[in-house]
């Protein structure tokens, strides 16, 4: 019997067949933690000659911005280099066929743009006369509606003053420049002719000449940090995880070694198969006809993983497909041992038209019953807080309903060991966020009341903190770094909300104001001139020791907690260098920085047993809590169209799991301009984006599912207590 990982089933199968597959039996299994140090030292050459230029066109294509008006992350290029290697592995591409998805990214994209213009430099022209005139009719007293189309006026101005290119979220701005009355009729004039002149953006020659360029360096870069990897692992004698796989997937095409596992294996039993990758369903279906009998497990609807290599269309077709095959009807769990009545009620009459849509019967995905009592509540199952005013009151307002249900003296109870009932306290709630971003200020919400928290502690690199020490490391790694400066420029400011970073920009001399910004520039600048004579972690704690970057992250509050991370940030960079060391290559700024983006390691752990709970909903996967509060129902789905993402031609087919599948980049070049661009109406309306408005809408549907079904006795919304609570339309289907 083989019990285990699908990664330590596959390396059993790898081992003991080594020889057929014409390797070496011995191989050093590269662990968990130290992937991203492997890939920074073997893809770092590859990743950084192609650094100028992607950098330049990322400049451009305003990545220097958050996504959709701060909704998402500013796009970066190296996330997307790792994040087309991963799929492309996952999917059974070879490093040399993504030049295909390359030529299919591109020639898709450009069909979302209009018929090009003839004359790129007449456009350009046109928008330079047409933003002189619009400066000249400024008036001198300007209203508060026209301060922004003020500032970006004058900051275009002087861009063109200077020769230098107009970037395309800039002219996504400038098409809707806006003013009031008492701005005066030639002012308005003059923006009615500036707008009609940007709005031509989606037609320049330019766009369509930057963002294919975009696309095929960055796949011409990840196919060549691919190889690099490749060889790296090879001449080494390592594997990784899914190099055991694909290892396995290989084997169990060999005759010799499937007909010696048919004789050696009776019984095959795969748990979480809705989780499964291309290429691990691939190994699943290669070894069922070698055995006697194949049990597949999973649940449909907690297929949330789609961000993590997982194909839920192609697992429940998968799921369909052996169901139908097999001469044994499918066993449904579906009594809950979990929730009260009053919840899986409430799953049942909610889901019903979402299952439908995903092609799910919801007579068979229902619960039937539970075995829970009711004996001893006081409250019913389910319970609704209305939160007031906005974002920062919400939260306020959710911390101190929480308080209040966990008070001496409430009427919330929970079931306690002995089948009974106690009253509720803190350790027994937990509250489900839709990002990062909101479980911090859940966190500190509650915080404020004084109540203990436990924070999911997933994402080192993304915490505030250590953002400002990588920030300010790129720097001192690349002067050039423009948006390493911008982020400190964020960072160091003592209003947060300031856009100082992007006002530096719009300066004659943008470099020089935007370093001005930065207080800690010379300090940077000094430490670089001993970079050859210090390693990377020194250089890690050169910056946190000066003065106003410790100053600002004390200003932060939660002092203790936030030097744990900076002390595991520091070990991090020690354990880069032994790997370094190890491997027989130099240590470098560049390389450490591609290691953080790779291996997005941890935060040390924080949980305690009397504190509430605070985590994203896919971080609570698999848990469950006496009270679980749901929040963020207003956020509508948005679908995964502008990141890479695995496509697959045609119907799919469970059993050729690794047919037909392609990878599509399709770069978002006006960083936070997200509505009235054209690509926003063309890409959702396109067949592709038709498509991935539906796996969104599904896939928020599971998520919402897995939310509700986290709760045992108390079950919590929490919707703002105005505006469309557009999370729950996709309960429509």
């Amino acid at each position: 019997a083989r019990f285990g990982t699908v990664n330590a089933v596959c390396s059993q199968i790898v081992a003991e067949h080594a020889i057929a597959l014409g390797r070496s039996p011995r191989v050093e299994v590269i662990p968990e933690g130290s992937h991203g140090h492997v890939f920074a030292i073997a893809a770092d050459a590859a990743i950084e000659r192609h650094a100028p230029v992607l950098n330049d066109l990322s400049e451009a294509l305003g990545h220097l911005e958050q996504k959709f008006g701060g909704e998402a992350a500013a796009s970066d290029w190296r996330k997307s280099v790792r994040r087309i290697i991963e799929l492309a592995r996952s999917n059974g591409i070879a490093a040399a066929d993504l030049t295909a998805s390359a030529d299919r990214s591109v020639a898709t994209f450009l069909e979302l743009l209009p018929e090009p213009a003839e004359d790129a430099e007449r456009l350009d022209a046109d928008l330079a006369d047409a933003v002189a005139a619009a400066v000249a009719a400024i008036p001198n007293e300007v209203s508060k509606t026209a301060d922004k189309t003020v500032s970006q006026l004058r900051q275009t101005a002087s861009a063109l003053r200077r020769k230098d290119r107009v970037g395309w979220p800039d002219w996504a701005r400038l098409s809707k420049c806006g003013c009031a009355n008492k701005d005066g009729q030639v002012f308005a004039d003059a923006l009615d002719d500036l707008n009609r002149v940007a709005s031509r953006h989606p037609a320049h020659p330019r766009l369509r000449d930057d963002c294919t360029t975009f696309i095929r360096t960055v796949f011409v870069c990840a196919a060549e940090a691919l190889a690099a990897y490749q060889s790296h692992k090879a001449e080494r004698g390592l594997v990784d995880f899914i190099d055991q796989e694909a290892l396995a997937l290989e084997a169990l095409g060999l005759p010799e070694v499937s007909e010696r596992i048919g004789e050696r294996i009776g019984r095959l039993f795969v748990d979480e198969f809705q989780d499964s990758s291309p290429l691990q369903l691939a190994i699943f279906a290669a070894l069922a006809p070698l055995v006697d009998e194949s049990t597949w497990v999973g649940d449909p609807k907690q297929a949330i993983y789609g961000f993590r290599n997982a194909d839920s269309a192609l697992t429940q077709a998968a799921m369909t497909g052996v169901a139908a095959q097999s001469s044994v009807a499918p066993d449904l769990l579906s009594r809950s041992y979990r929730s009260r009545s009053g919840i899986i009620e409430l799953v049942n009459a909610s889901f019903e038209p979402a299952l439908i849509a995903m092609g799910l019967d919801p007579a068979e995905h229902a619960f039937s019953g539970t075995i829970r009592s009711e004996q001893g509540f006081a409250r019913n199952a389910i319970d609704v807080w209305w939160l007031e005013g906005k974002q920062e009151l919400q939260f306020a307002a959710l911390a101190e309903a929480i308080r209040t249900a966990v008070s001496p003296g409430s009427n919330w109870f929970v079931e306690d060991r002995d089948g009974g009932v106690k009253p509720m306290r803190a350790g027994d709630v937990a509250v489900l966020c839709r990002s990062r971003a909101d479980v911090a200020k859940s966190a500190a919400a509650l915080s404020a009341l004084g109540l203990k928290v436990a924070v999911e502690r997933e994402g080192l690199a993304r915490t505030q903190h250590v953002e400002l020490v990588i920030a300010a490391y790129r720097y001192l790694a690349d002067s050039s770094d423009t948006l390493a400066l911008a982020e400190l420029s964020r960072f160091l400011s003592d209003d947060p909300q300031s856009d100082a970073w992007l006002r530096a920009l719009g300066e004659d001399e943008p470099w020089q104001a935007l370093a001005a910004s930065v207080p800690i520039v010379p300090d940077l600048d000094a430490l670089r001139e001993r970079i050859m004579s210090l390693t990377p972690a020194d250089l890690i704690d050169a910056i946190v020791l000066l003065p106003e970057v410790t100053r600002r992250i004390e200003s932060w509050g939660d002092v203790i907690a936030r030097l744990d991370d900076l002390e595991a940030l520091r070990g991090f960079a020690r354990d880069y260098e032994a790997t370094c060391s190890g491997a027989g290559v130099p240590a470098t700024p560049s390389g450490l920085v591609l290691a953080v983006a790779t291996e997005d390691p941890s935060r040390p752990r924080s949980l305690r047993d009397d504190a509430v709970s605070i985590m994203t909903y896919h971080g609570a996967k698999g848990l469950e809590w006496p009270c679980v509060v749901l929040t963020g129902l207003a956020r509508a789905p948005r679908a995964r169209l502008w990141e890479p993402v695995a496509e697959a031609d045609g119907e799919i087919d469970w059993r050729e799991p690794l047919s037909g599948r392609w990878i599509r980049f399709w770069p978002w070049p006006y960083g936070s301009q997200e509505k009235d661009v054209h690509l926003d109406a063309s890409g959702s309306a396109s067949p592709l984006g038709v498509q991935a408005g539906v796996n969104a809408r599904d896939e928020e549907a599971r998520l919402l599912y897995v939310g509700m079904t986290r709760a045992r006795d108390q079950l919590v919304l929490a919707p703002p207590a105005k505006g469309s609570l557009s999370w729950m339309s996709v309960l429509d289907g």
